[in-house]
């Protein structure tokens, strides 16, 4: 019994991922996850290629791996034959590359980004923009998503931008492989200037003594006695 399989899903492009995501992806998880042969089941987009000009939606399944494609092969090959796919095929194990202990990490973690995921589908008939005009900062957008869960999580601010480092390092890199170098540079580029715009930010922040950010645990008017 394999215990784990990607199956890669080929498609015309972005809409394209968004129609198999919405009308295949999500109730095949639902499905799937009640059977007795599935733990978990995880999916990615991968945007649309210009070296190839295709995109794909990956989906990662764990658990009795060949009694899934088993049930879901004639799925995939009506998907093809109804042009909702250009194809499919098996693509080994999902990160092989790891050891054992990151790949089992990742796992989880790629589940529980699938599952925010799917509630966002649920919620929303457009995905909201990664940051908005609504509010103070940044205004409201997708970024604030991610905080609420670090927060809610426990992660500390300073654990919550490491976080976001990291995951802007993984993708500017991506970004090499995806588009070309120039974009990557570009972004760096970007980066910089909002850094040095940050800063000034923080210096401007400590002249006017603060922000009314958060204002401690305690109601006005509640807070212990520390004398």
């Amino acid at each position: 019994m394999t215990d784990s399989v990607l199956v890669r899903l080929f498609t015309d492009g972005d809409d394209a991922d968004e129609r198999l995501v919405r009308d295949y992806v999500l109730p095949a998880i639902d499905r799937l996850t009640e059977s007795a042969a599935c733990e978990d089941v995880r999916f990615s987009r991968f945007g649309m290629d210009p070296r190839w000009e295709r995109s794909e939606v990956r989906l990662a399944v764990y658990g009795d791996a060949d009694a899934v494609v088993e049930r879901e092969r004639e799925r995939w090959d009506d998907l093809e034959r109804d042009g909702q796919i250009r194809g499919w095929e098996l693509a080994g194990t999902p990160y092989e590359s790891m050891g054992e202990d990151a790949r089992e990490l990742v796992r989880h973690l790629s589940v529980l980004g699938s599952d925010g995921a799917a509630e966002l589908y649920e919620r929303f008939d457009e995905r909201p923009a990664p940051t908005g005009e609504a509010g103070g900062g940044l205004g409201v957008g997708w970024w604030t998503a991610l905080h609420y869960l670090s927060n809610a999580a426990g992660y500390t601010p300073e654990e919550e931008v490491h976080a976001h480092l990291g995951a802007i390092r993984d993708r500017v890199l991506a970004t090499t492989e995806f588009r070309d170098y120039d974009a990557a540079r570009a972004i760096v580029d970007d980066l910089r200037v909002a850094l040095d715009d940050l800063e000034r930010t923080v210096d401007a922040v400590e002249e006017r003594g603060g922000i009314d950010y958060y204002d401690g645990p305690f109601p006005e008017g509640e807070a212990p006695d520390e004398t």
